[in-house]
């Protein structure tokens, strides 16, 4: 016997079904979501699941998870305050993107606002080549005055996303804060959180990489 269970983690429920390769049989279990820790609905639900219905561990051949806990925290826009760091020159990218809109030729189209406000980008003075060359180089100087505004501006997470990064992936390394109480500031303004877009995203079009790491 193989069993097949899915987990869907949503923002009200976690849905769960399981699905026997044999018989064709399936079942399925719903119950309230829970927000603070989304594994702790999860870890009930399957605990659930192979009780009520007499599952064992051995026979399940596989437990597929989705969620969309990150789309709806983008759509009510219920995510972190987060500051982006990102090439001299590329600070509109998230609002320029690809240009692309329901009405190509209607200049009247209104677009979402940006996932992280204008006032909360931040330039810093360094320029990657498309071949990894270094055009211009990152400083320490640089990092210390962008990083420093960065987290003067109380936010709770930093995304990093510098043009062609992902060809040198130790310049965005370097453009990130430091350990909390280590010299680009202590830990009380340290933000949890610093998502790297070289790292998330390893792709060349900043439109792409860079709202991937602003999330």
């Amino acid at each position: 016997m193989a069993i097949w269970v899915g987990v869907d983690v949503g923002g009200t429920f976690t849905d769960f079904v399981a699905y026997d390769d044999d018989s064709g049989d399936s079942v399925t279990y719903k119950r309230s979501s829970t927000p603070r820790d989304p594994t702790d609905a999860i870890i009930y639900g399957l605990k659930v699941m192979l009780t009520r219905f007499g599952i064992t561990k051995d026979s399940i051949a596989q437990v597929g998870h989705g969620t969309t806990v990150g789309t709806n925290t983008l759509i009510q826009r219920k995510g972190a305050r987060v500051a982006l760091i990102t090439t001299k020159g590329f600070r509109d990218v998230l609002e320029i993107g690809r240009q692309t809109r329901p009405g190509f030729f209607d200049i009247y189209s209104d677009f979402p606002p940006a996932v992280v406000p204008r006032v909360l980008r931040f330039e810093v003075d360094e320029r990657i080549m498309a071949d990894g060359s270094v055009r211009v180089p990152l400083t320490n100087s640089e990092i210390e005055r962008v990083v420093s505004m960065a987290l003067d501006s109380d936010v709770d997470a930093l995304a990093v996303s510098l043009l062609f990064a992902y060809l040198r992936q130790t310049m965005s390394r370097e453009s990130a804060p430091r350990s909390p109480g280590g010299r680009r500031g202590n830990s009380s303004r340290f933000p949890r959180r610093c998502s790297l877009s070289s790292a998330s995203t390893s792709a060349h079009r900043p439109p792409r990489r860079t709202p991937t790491c602003s999330r």
